[in-house]
């Protein structure tokens, strides 16, 4: 498994215990729970539940970094090699890179990781109905709306083809720094 994945200044580390406390820290702020699914303060036991139970085999969590500095976690869970698929999410922890170019580069470093390392076709992202700024966030990365799961969450996909051609000019763009 892949420890650290550096692209466009941006590295993905994988998560690893010592990190738990920091994104749980994160985690527990209104800014992100307010937008998860699971909206309850999280207790150190829980979290350490929560890390002991994944299977990295199927669970793949990064702290993304810029300039050294850590900034949130993205993920792929759910992941079916059989498939080719996952589920693909992310947090910004430190509210100075809300709003900020940094999150957007962060997806498409794991989106990258995704489609080019892991060979998947295509990935799922699981959104708030309501949460317009995440729906547009995605729409921006090549996602399309596939499904609704209930009142508040749908499911948006997006193929590696659809990624590679609306990010291709951004990319351009980046490799250029």
């Amino acid at each position: 498994m892949v420890m650290h994945w550096t692209r466009y200044g941006i590295t993905l580390r994988l998560l690893s215990y010592s990190d738990i406390e920091q994104v749980r820290h994160w985690r527990n702020q209104d800014f992100v729970r307010l937008n998860m699914e699971f909206q309850g303060l999280i207790s150190l036991e829980e979290q350490e539940k929560w890390f002991s139970g994944l299977d990295g085999r199927h669970n793949h969590y990064f702290i993304f970094s810029y300039k050294n500095v850590d900034a949130g976690m993205v993920n792929l869970k759910n992941l079916d090699l059989s498939a080719s698929t996952a589920e693909a999410g992310i947090f910004v922890g430190d509210k100075e890179y809300l709003n900020t170019y940094v999150p957007f580069i962060a997806t498409i470093v794991l989106m990258e990781f995704a489609f080019d390392e892991l060979k998947l076709t295509s990935l799922l992202a699981k959104i708030k109905i309501q949460n317009k700024n995440a729906i547009g966030f995605n729409e921006r990365l090549g996602y399309h709306f596939k499904e609704r799961l209930n009142e508040e969450y749908a499911y948006y996909e997006c193929v590696r083809e659809n990624f590679k051609h609306t990010t291709h000019s951004f990319i351009r763009s980046l490799q250029k720094f």
